[in-house]
């Protein structure tokens, strides 16, 4: 039966056959071989030569040259071996030490670690007990770096690492890899002990830091693999670590997962897909689709909303929110927001000189993209006067989450957007801050009400208080209102009747390639008269020549063009 961890958080040992433990292994030094046996050398030529001088000469003088010989070994045996040779070790030490440890912390480093993981599931393997592997990362920790320098960074690392000691026994192995990632391998463990020093770890390095008179709050994410019972080599064990820790970031961080197979599965489906994701915008396998934005009071176009579409040769029709989710893990989120930018600015322009009636384009930008600050002006501003689109045609949507991350940036990035003469709406509203009277200092047009509250809205349902209340703060703020996600006739009565400015969704038309948004609904004046006539908009057949008339469909892609509908 196995033993129960103690409540302290460590592992308790566990040596079933008694084995005494095992001594440190001896430094190796080179060096200071070859200069011992240099002065051992020199002693015994001095042995060779003692006799042969006696022989050869009187004994008085014999007796003079064994004394001179004699002082002369001793004086060489002191200052070759005593002297230079503790210097050598030294310096030897000193060079294994930093083979093996890293210099920041002190702790084992990557290349130490894996011959002491191998050791370690050696002994386990001749005793039958389990070997712990734990991977560390800490969260977020690139904002340290970034807003407190890294010598703040550095010494927090340090403070990291002395908490990461304290925790385990005498004997097990705490490492740093590199970064923000450490490792710790713990002998004799059981699955039910290595959770009870994971959660201590997560507890533990939760605590506040102060660094440099600042209060700092801290969290770390841990992965764990066992052997023999998930692999057996050191280097397995340590990317199934790794691989359960990023399993334990992706559900939320601060946290422990152990590692499953399961796990191995789903990241080699995530590496797929990213591959595919890169192959598709190399390939320039994306399209953009426009969802119309309808004026209720008006009854006309108001809008149109640029969507982004990708259909896989090998996956199919792709959502969206997965594979916009991919390129933003992959770092390709601001090349190809960057283009949609240019490719729906240049679309917009060629309706307009087509002479077809004049809308509104709205363009969603990623938090990453809004992070960009000077990029995302600048990207605006080329597409703009390369498309020579005025811009009062173009609206760019910000998710109120981006906004928040970082007031003082955004608020800067907002007004040199403004500058371009562009409109700003606030998408997803509602959706997280309970504050609003950021809206009074963010130039903001418009206000997007996210489609969970319209999804359920009736008028029983307390939705329906949440959209009044944000129709009358626009009022109140100037701004106009857009409510996305309608999908019945009831919800779009209701809103009409709370005096929301525009809607746009499913009740009224899904996102359209380019040409079809073109024939059915700016070449058509009656598409919006009849509610039959536009829920037909969805179900038109594509025509023959789509692919010349779609111009949002890349040169050399246009074999893999879309018919996604959100």
């Amino acid at each position: 039966m196995e033993p129960t961890p103690p409540a302290d958080g460590t592992l308790a040992h566990k040596n079933p056959k008694n084995e005494p433990p095992l001594k440190p292994e001896r430094p190796d030094r080179p060096a200071s071989r070859i200069l011992a046996v240099t002065a051992y050398v020199a002693a015994a030529v001095a042995l060779v030569v003692v006799p042969a001088a006696y022989l050869a000469y009187p004994i008085i003088a014999a007796a003079g040259i064994l004394a001179a010989t004699a002082a002369a070994c001793a004086l060489a045996l002191a200052v070759i071996h005593l002297v230079p040779l503790r210097m050598v070790r030294r310096i030897e030490d000193d060079l294994q030490f930093r083979a093996e440890h890293d210099l920041l912390t002190g702790l084992v480093n990557r290349s130490s670690l894996r011959k002491r993981v191998a050791e370690a599931s050696a002994r386990a393997s001749r005793t039958g007990t389990s070997v712990a592997v734990m991977f560390v990362d800490l969260d977020d920790f690139k904002m340290v770096n970034d807003t407190m320098g890294h010598a703040a960074g550095d010494q927090l690392l340090r403070d990291v690492a002395a908490r990461l000691r304290e925790a385990v026994r005498l004997g097990d192995i705490v490492a740093r890899l590199g970064g923000d990632e450490f490792a710790l391998v713990f002998e004799n463990s059981t699955p039910e002990g290595a959770a009870i020093v994971a959660r201590n770890l997560v507890q533990r390095i939760r605590q506040p830091y102060s660094i440099e008179g600042r209060r700092h709050d801290l969290s770390c994410s841990i992965g764990i693999a066992l052997h023999p019972a998930d692999g057996g080599d050191a280097d397995q064990l340590l990317a199934f670590g790794n691989i359960a820790m990023q399993e334990c970031k992706r559900r939320g961080k601060s946290d422990f997962a152990f590692y499953s197979g399961n796990m191995q599965a789903d990241l080699e489906e995530r590496l797929r897909r990213q591959m595919l994701v890169r192959e598709a915008w190399e390939e320039r396998a994306f399209t953009l689709h426009y969802q119309p934005i309808v004026d209720l009071s008006l009854r006309r176009l108001a809008g149109a909303e640029a969507l982004i579409r990708w259909r896989s040769d090998e996956l199919g029709d792709v959502p969206a929110s997965e594979f916009v989710a991919t390129l933003e893990t992959i770092g390709l989120i601001g090349e190809v927001g960057e283009w949609v930018i240019q490719e729906g600015c240049r679309q917009a322009k060629a309706w307009s000189d087509a002479g077809l009636p004049p809308f509104v384009l709205s363009v969603n930008v990623s938090p990453r993209q809004f992070r960009a600050g000077e990029a995302l002006v600048a990207s605006v501003r080329d597409a703009l006067a390369t498309a020579d689109l005025h811009p009062s045609r173009l609206q760019i949507e910000i998710t109120e989450g981006a906004v928040m991350e970082n007031r003082g940036e955004s608020l800067l990035t907002m007004n040199q957007l403004k500058g371009l003469g562009v409109s700003i709406a606030i998408d997803d509203f509602g959706t997280g801050y309970s504050s609003l009277s950021y809206l009074k200092h963010f130039p903001v047009d418009a206000l997007k009400i996210d489609r969970v509250f319209v999804s359920e809205l009736s008028e029983e349902a307390a939705d329906s208080n949440i959209v009044v209340a944000i129709v009358q703060l626009a009022r109140g703020l100037k701004l106009s209102v857009t409510a996305e996600g309608v999908e019945t006739e009831e919800q779009l009565a209701l809103l009409q009747s709370y005096g929301c400015d525009t809607v746009q969704g499913y009740a009224l038309a899904p996102a359209l390639p380019a040409g079809r948004f073109e024939r059915g609904v700016l070449r058509s004046p009656s598409w919006l008269l009849d509610r039959t006539q536009r829920m037909m908009v969805a179900t038109l057949e594509p025509a023959v020549d789509d692919d010349r008339e779609d111009r949002t469909v890349p040169v050399g892609a246009r074999s893999r063009r879309q018919a996604v509908t959100e």
